[in-house]
């Protein structure tokens, strides 16, 4: 199999237009724009503020209905398994809202107000979902053997089929969110016959990528479409690709105010759907994300790129009481809270050391001063020269000594005898 040469974005590159983007009030990032404003008829946000501003443009570029595109971001923002798209018009008769009946397939729909109307429980979208903030309590689990697992499901890269040395096990939802929020993120997203992630190393919440797709997901500038959904046929998502079978597509998407921000060289580059496991000819396979978990971080970078202002606030507190039971915690806090948590672990330590010293000390029937490390030293060595294992360095120092002795005496009698020798000769010349 054939492989095209892979582009590499500068990442430093992607994250200063992604600043630019972000410092953009949402809601008054579209004025003076042809878009679609999309309503939702639920109890949390008031029927009369809008949830969505869309450009024509752009829905538009991902599909070619854009209203059955926009039902189904519709089902993914609010979290609902599926709804219906109405056109949304004031009756000046009765000061009340009307929804007419809409053709999902028309290609170029003139009607721009339009309301969502959801079918079943409604579990809001988390907009801080694919950054790095996370409940304050909770600990990140270790890494170990998460890219080897991906690695093994997937085999090389599955933009366009790049080794698996060039690539990166990338988490969908982030590894710092631990594993109490995918759990939560489970019962809150989730139907009820998938099954739950309960780790988030889980194989079903990664994928092998690129590093400059990595880069996008994590810069919430790229997500993913699956199709067939209850909303959109595979025939019906742009780009056209060519299918590797007809049961699925994973078709990515780029979510940025100019294309041309990408640059022509990488969107041609990703004009193909994601390559899945062949195994999803005969269903979905149980080691794939599934495709709440798809349908979620597609959610996520609507909300970010086409929330209204106000209706989005709305929707964070929702979301993250019941995604962050404990309160959100930044990276710096977490930073220092960790240097806190160290800190008082070491001060425990040495308290329980110390104390375990004075019990000894006290069981002696008295306080002594420690011992100092040379102190230590020289009692060990007495013991040993007094056991039996120190009996040959006895018996060579006492030859050493002897020989010592030996050699004074001789000294001393070679000393004596020259002093004799000499008072003579003072002697004899005297005389």
């Amino acid at each position: 199999m054939g492989y095209q040469r892979v582009w590499v974005i500068r990442e430093s590159t992607v994250r200063a237009d992604f600043g630019r983007w972000e410092s953009s009030p949402r809601s008054s990032k579209y004025v003076g724009m042809d878009t679609y404003i999309v309503y939702c008829e639920q109890p949390t946000v008031p029927s009369s503020q809008a949830l969505l501003i869309i450009p024509v443009a752009d829905a538009s570029r991902y599909s070619t209905k854009p209203l059955k595109w926009i039902r189904y971001i519709m089902a993914a923002v609010v979290g609902c398994a599926k709804g219906e798209l109405a056109a949304y018009t004031e009756d000046e008769n009765d000061n009340g809202q009307t929804d007419l009946p809409l053709n999902l397939e028309d290609t170029a729909p003139q009607h721009r107000k339009l309301r969502f109307i959801p079918e079943g429980p409604i579990s809001f979208v988390d907009v801080d979902g694919l950054n790095h903030l996370k409940s304050s309590q909770i600990t990140t689990p270790s890494r170990t053997g998460f890219r080897d697992d991906v690695v093994e499901r997937d085999e090389s890269s599955v933009v366009n089929g790049l080794e698996k040395e060039f690539c990166e096990a990338a988490h969908l939802i982030p590894h710092s969110k631990g594993n109490d929020y995918i759990q939560a993120l489970c019962l809150w997203r989730s139907i009820e016959e998938e099954p739950e992630i309960d780790n988030i190393n889980d194989i079903r919440n990664g994928i092998l990528v690129n590093k400059d797709v990595h880069t996008y997901f994590t810069l919430s500038r790229l997500a993913v479409l699956h199709t067939p959904n209850f909303a959109l046929d595979m025939d019906e998502v742009l780009p056209n690709s060519t299918y590797q079978n007809p049961s699925f597509r994973f078709t990515p998407h780029f979510f940025v105010t100019n294309p041309s921000d990408v640059g022509s060289y990488t969107m041609n580059l990703y004009q193909r759907d994601f390559r899945y496991p062949m195994e999803m000819i005969d269903g979905w396979p149980k080691d794939w994300p599934p495709d709440f978990l798809w349908d979620f971080i597609y959610g996520i970078l609507i909300v970010k790129h086409y929330g209204n202002r106000s209706a989005v606030d709305i929707m964070s507190v929702v979301s993250r009481t019941t995604l962050y039971p404990e309160g959100l915690q930044t990276a710096t806090q977490r930073a220092k809270d960790e240097l806190e948590r160290k800190r008082k672990e070491n001060n425990e330590k040495k308290e329980q050391r110390d104390s375990a010293r004075d019990g000894r000390v006290a069981r002696r029937g008295g306080v002594q001063d420690e011992l100092s490390f040379s102190d230590a030293a020289d009692i060990v060595f007495c013991l040993w020269m007094n056991s039996h294992m120190g009996q040959p360095g006895r018996d060579a120092r006492s030859k050493v000594m002897a020989e010592r002795t030996r050699r004074e005496q001789e000294v001393l009698h070679m000393t004596s005898e020259r002093v004799d020798k000499w008072r003579s000769e003072v002697v004899d010349s005297a005389e």
